[in-house]
């Protein structure tokens, strides 16, 4: 039995592989989310700037939207929740925005994102936006002997790192196209060893069907994203969603 255990131990060392699951999208905004993710075009509520910074320029009122969201309900002793707050702060000059994220796992890991975004109107239909985001992991020990003599926590059980993101968004017509890029310097959050967090480029088309019966508002939309982690092979996302609104107060996605 214990020559059987040593022979699985070290077949699993073996074949494991880095897998970079830190700051990857969770869906951020109910909005967004009952789109299935898909928002690089539109992003033109105050949860822009997680999806493509250049969407707050679209914005012509102050703007917040905050979300609180329990995944995975119903599983016993899993407590997996992410949240997140935002405010959007339109200038003559340009719109500001302000945004906090939260991802727990209660008791074990804790993972958060400070934003703060400017997006200017290059033209009438057309806007370029930018991020400043200061990305931050933490883990949670226990006091068993285990946890504390762990190599990987000697120095620290948390780091982080700064990185932009740019995004623009125009419009023409009754079609939208986005374009942005995530975590542009790959940022080391890394307590022992080296820990990259992967560059995400997206590009997102949406196109405004008009009005159909008693719905409005009609768009259907396509995102496709792309992330490279350093020591693994690249990773491409389709999504598609659809919005339609009832008298600009009632939605469906």
């Amino acid at each position: 039995i214990i020559l059987l255990t040593t022979y699985y131990l070290l077949l699993t060392i073996l074949l494991t592989t880095y897998c970079f699951p830190a700051f990857q999208d969770t869906g951020w905004g109910a909005r967004a989310g009952g789109m299935g993710n898909t928002f690089t075009a539109i992003a033109d509520d105050a949860s822009a700037s997680l999806w493509n910074p250049a969407g707050i320029g679209q914005i012509e009122l102050i703007e917040t939207s905050f979300m609180y969201n329990k995944l995975f309900m119903g599983i016993e002793d899993v407590n997996l929740t992410q949240m997140f707050g935002a405010l959007v702060y339109p200038t003559k000059s340009g719109a500001f925005g302000f945004t906090i994220t939260d991802f727990s796992f209660w008791g074990y890991y804790k993972e958060n994102t400070f934003l703060a975004s400017y997006a200017y109107n290059l033209a009438e239909a057309c806007s370029l936006g930018i991020n400043l985001k200061y990305l931050t992991h933490s883990y949670i020990l226990d006091n068993s002997p285990d946890s504390m003599k762990d190599p990987v926590f000697k120095d620290k059980t948390s780091a982080g790192g700064i990185t932009p993101d740019i995004g623009i968004l125009t419009k023409f017509w009754r079609v939208s196209l986005g374009i942005s890029v995530l975590n542009i310097l790959q940022p080391d959050i890394g307590l022992k060893t080296e820990d990259r967090v992967p560059m995400i480029i997206k590009f997102g088309s949406a196109y405004n069907l008009g009005n159909l019966l008693f719905l409005e508002k009609i768009v259907p939309a396509v995102d496709v994203s792309y992330r490279k982690p350093k020591y693994n092979a690249s990773a491409i996302k389709i999504s598609g969603g659809i919005e339609m609104w009832y008298k600009e107060k009632l939605s469906l996605r």
